[in-house]
Protein backbone atom coordinates (compact mmCIF):
# COMPACT_ATOMS: atom_id res chain seq x y z
CA UNK A 1 0.00 0.00 0.00
CA UNK A 2 1.49 3.74 -1.02
CA UNK A 3 2.08 6.12 1.45
CA UNK A 4 -0.76 8.36 0.09
CA UNK A 5 -2.97 5.27 0.62
CA UNK A 6 -2.72 4.28 4.38
CA UNK A 7 -6.04 4.13 6.49
CA UNK A 8 -6.49 7.65 8.20
CA UNK A 9 -6.83 8.01 12.12
CA UNK A 10 -9.38 10.24 13.50
CA UNK A 11 -10.71 11.02 17.22
CA UNK A 12 -14.64 10.73 16.81
CA UNK A 13 -17.23 12.77 18.62
CA UNK A 14 -20.97 11.20 18.82
CA UNK A 15 -23.95 13.15 20.01
CA UNK A 16 -25.06 11.61 23.48
CA UNK A 17 -28.36 12.71 22.81
CA UNK A 18 -30.60 10.02 21.31
CA UNK A 19 -33.43 11.19 20.81
CA UNK A 20 -31.79 14.36 18.68
CA UNK A 21 -34.16 16.22 20.94
CA UNK A 22 -32.62 20.21 20.78
CA UNK A 23 -33.88 21.45 24.25
CA UNK A 24 -31.96 18.55 26.07
CA UNK A 25 -29.45 19.19 28.59
CA UNK A 26 -26.45 16.96 27.56
CA UNK A 27 -26.26 19.02 24.25
CA UNK A 28 -22.67 19.47 25.12
CA UNK A 29 -21.82 15.83 26.03
CA UNK A 30 -20.08 13.01 23.51
CA UNK A 31 -19.27 9.46 23.03
CA UNK A 32 -16.11 9.75 21.88
CA UNK A 33 -13.30 6.90 20.69
CA UNK A 34 -10.63 6.23 17.69
CA UNK A 35 -12.04 5.85 14.17
CA UNK A 36 -9.87 4.09 11.42
CA UNK A 37 -10.93 4.75 8.00
CA UNK A 38 -10.00 4.14 4.47
CA UNK A 39 -8.29 7.30 2.57
CA UNK A 40 -12.13 7.46 0.69
CA UNK A 41 -14.60 6.48 2.70
CA UNK A 42 -18.16 5.89 2.16
CA UNK A 43 -19.44 9.72 2.79
CA UNK A 44 -22.85 8.92 2.35
CA UNK A 45 -22.57 6.22 5.19
CA UNK A 46 -23.92 3.19 3.33
CA UNK A 47 -21.18 1.07 4.02
CA UNK A 48 -19.46 -0.27 7.01
CA UNK A 49 -15.70 0.59 5.28
CA UNK A 50 -14.52 2.03 8.92
CA UNK A 51 -13.45 0.40 12.22
CA UNK A 52 -14.12 2.22 15.41
CA UNK A 53 -12.18 1.72 18.93
CA UNK A 54 -13.81 2.77 21.98
CA UNK A 55 -14.78 1.89 25.60
CA UNK A 56 -18.48 0.95 25.46
CA UNK A 57 -20.79 0.62 28.66
CA UNK A 58 -23.66 -1.27 29.75
CA UNK A 59 -25.79 -1.35 33.35
CA UNK A 60 -27.30 -4.80 33.94
CA UNK A 61 -29.83 -4.81 36.90
CA UNK A 62 -28.03 -6.52 39.00
CA UNK A 63 -24.75 -4.01 38.86
CA UNK A 64 -24.50 -1.38 41.00
CA UNK A 65 -21.75 0.10 39.02
CA UNK A 66 -21.35 0.56 34.66
CA UNK A 67 -19.06 -2.20 33.65
CA UNK A 68 -17.08 -1.05 30.55
CA UNK A 69 -15.93 -3.06 27.94
CA UNK A 70 -13.51 -2.40 25.47
CA UNK A 71 -14.91 -2.84 21.44
CA UNK A 72 -13.30 -2.72 18.16
CA UNK A 73 -16.11 -2.54 16.05
CA UNK A 74 -16.54 -2.15 11.80
CA UNK A 75 -18.30 1.17 11.60
CA UNK A 76 -19.94 3.89 9.00
CA UNK A 77 -18.02 6.42 8.49
CA UNK A 78 -21.18 8.80 8.92
CA UNK A 79 -23.85 8.23 11.38
CA UNK A 80 -27.08 10.29 12.70
CA UNK A 81 -25.24 10.84 15.90
CA UNK A 82 -22.29 12.03 14.10
CA UNK A 83 -20.92 15.06 14.69
CA UNK A 84 -17.15 15.59 14.41
CA UNK A 85 -13.63 14.21 13.53
CA UNK A 86 -10.01 15.44 14.95
CA UNK A 87 -7.76 14.41 12.45
CA UNK A 88 -4.44 12.05 14.27
CA UNK A 89 -2.61 10.98 11.03
CA UNK A 90 -1.97 8.14 8.47
CA UNK A 91 -2.12 4.52 9.95
CA UNK A 92 1.21 2.69 9.60
CA UNK A 93 0.43 -0.40 10.87
CA UNK A 94 -3.10 -2.08 11.06
CA UNK A 95 -2.39 -5.54 13.03
CA UNK A 96 0.21 -3.26 15.39
CA UNK A 97 -2.58 -0.93 16.14
CA UNK A 98 -5.44 -2.77 16.96
CA UNK A 99 -3.00 -5.13 19.55
CA UNK A 100 -2.17 -2.19 21.05
CA UNK A 101 -5.11 -0.67 21.54
CA UNK A 102 -6.48 -4.13 22.85
CA UNK A 103 -3.68 -3.30 25.68
CA UNK A 104 -5.52 -0.05 26.96
CA UNK A 105 -6.62 -0.90 29.82
CA UNK A 106 -10.71 0.02 30.88
CA UNK A 107 -11.84 1.57 34.12
CA UNK A 108 -8.78 0.16 35.92
CA UNK A 109 -9.82 1.07 39.16
CA UNK A 110 -13.41 0.82 38.66
CA UNK A 111 -14.52 4.03 39.37
CA UNK A 112 -18.45 5.08 38.84
CA UNK A 113 -17.42 7.94 37.84
CA UNK A 114 -15.28 6.85 34.69
CA UNK A 115 -15.68 7.90 30.93
CA UNK A 116 -15.47 6.70 27.66
CA UNK A 117 -13.39 9.74 27.12
CA UNK A 118 -10.67 8.22 29.61
CA UNK A 119 -10.14 5.40 27.83
CA UNK A 120 -10.00 7.70 24.61
CA UNK A 121 -7.22 9.78 26.24
CA UNK A 122 -5.03 6.98 27.64
CA UNK A 123 -5.30 5.37 24.13
CA UNK A 124 -3.73 8.87 22.50
CA UNK A 125 -1.05 8.54 25.17
CA UNK A 126 -0.24 4.95 24.24
CA UNK A 127 0.29 5.80 20.60
CA UNK A 128 1.97 8.52 21.27
CA UNK A 129 4.27 6.62 23.60
CA UNK A 130 4.92 3.92 20.76
CA UNK A 131 5.85 6.60 17.80
CA UNK A 132 8.59 8.04 20.27
CA UNK A 133 9.47 4.89 21.49
CA UNK A 134 9.74 3.32 17.87
CA UNK A 135 13.47 2.48 16.86
CA UNK A 136 15.64 3.19 13.99
CA UNK A 137 14.08 1.04 11.36
CA UNK A 138 11.11 0.07 13.43
CA UNK A 139 7.64 1.38 11.77
CA UNK A 140 5.74 3.49 13.89
CA UNK A 141 1.86 2.49 14.44
CA UNK A 142 0.85 5.59 13.08
CA UNK A 143 2.31 8.68 11.24
CA UNK A 144 1.18 11.78 12.47
CA UNK A 145 0.13 14.23 10.43
CA UNK A 146 2.33 16.82 8.87
CA UNK A 147 4.09 19.51 11.17
CA UNK A 148 2.42 17.71 14.09
CA UNK A 149 4.35 16.73 16.89
CA UNK A 150 2.14 15.14 20.29
CA UNK A 151 3.74 15.27 23.29
CA UNK A 152 3.52 12.26 25.72
CA UNK A 153 0.77 12.66 27.96
CA UNK A 154 -0.90 15.03 25.76
CA UNK A 155 -3.91 12.75 25.03
CA UNK A 156 -6.62 14.40 27.71
CA UNK A 157 -5.74 18.22 25.71
CA UNK A 158 -6.16 17.02 22.31
CA UNK A 159 -8.69 15.07 22.70
CA UNK A 160 -10.42 18.20 24.85
CA UNK A 161 -9.36 20.23 21.84
CA UNK A 162 -11.60 18.21 19.76
CA UNK A 163 -14.13 17.82 21.90
CA UNK A 164 -14.80 21.63 22.21
CA UNK A 165 -14.92 21.71 18.20
CA UNK A 166 -16.91 19.11 18.38
CA UNK A 167 -19.15 21.39 20.99
CA UNK A 168 -19.25 24.66 18.76
CA UNK A 169 -20.30 22.56 15.45
CA UNK A 170 -22.73 20.95 17.35
CA UNK A 171 -24.30 24.76 18.47
CA UNK A 172 -24.34 25.52 14.94
CA UNK A 173 -26.75 22.52 14.05
CA UNK A 174 -29.18 23.14 17.12
CA UNK A 175 -29.32 26.26 16.27
CA UNK A 176 -30.27 25.98 12.99
CA UNK A 177 -32.55 22.69 13.66
CA UNK A 178 -30.44 20.63 11.25
CA UNK A 179 -29.94 17.95 13.56
CA UNK A 180 -29.30 15.14 10.64
CA UNK A 181 -25.70 14.62 10.40
CA UNK A 182 -23.83 16.99 7.88
CA UNK A 183 -23.06 15.69 4.49
CA UNK A 184 -19.41 16.05 5.01
CA UNK A 185 -18.20 15.96 9.13
CA UNK A 186 -16.50 18.71 10.05
CA UNK A 187 -13.01 17.76 10.79
CA UNK A 188 -10.22 19.52 12.67
CA UNK A 189 -6.41 19.65 13.59
CA UNK A 190 -4.92 18.81 17.35
CA UNK A 191 -5.37 22.60 18.48
CA UNK A 192 -9.18 22.24 17.66
CA UNK A 193 -9.02 24.30 14.30
CA UNK A 194 -10.89 23.32 10.88
CA UNK A 195 -9.31 22.01 7.80
CA UNK A 196 -10.26 22.82 4.93
CA UNK A 197 -10.34 19.54 3.14
CA UNK A 198 -10.13 15.78 3.32
CA UNK A 199 -6.71 14.88 4.60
Amino acid sequence: MSKTNKPRLYITYYWRNPDMDPSSQNTGEFHTGLLMTPKKPDRDGNSRDCLIFHAKDRLQPHMEVKEWLYQATEMKYRTRTSVALLYLGKVQDTEALQELLNTVPVNPRNEPDWKCRQWTDAALNALFQQVQNASSGQVPVFSPSKGVSFQLGSGRTIRKAGWDFARAQLKDRVENRELRPTAQIPICDQDGEQLSSYP
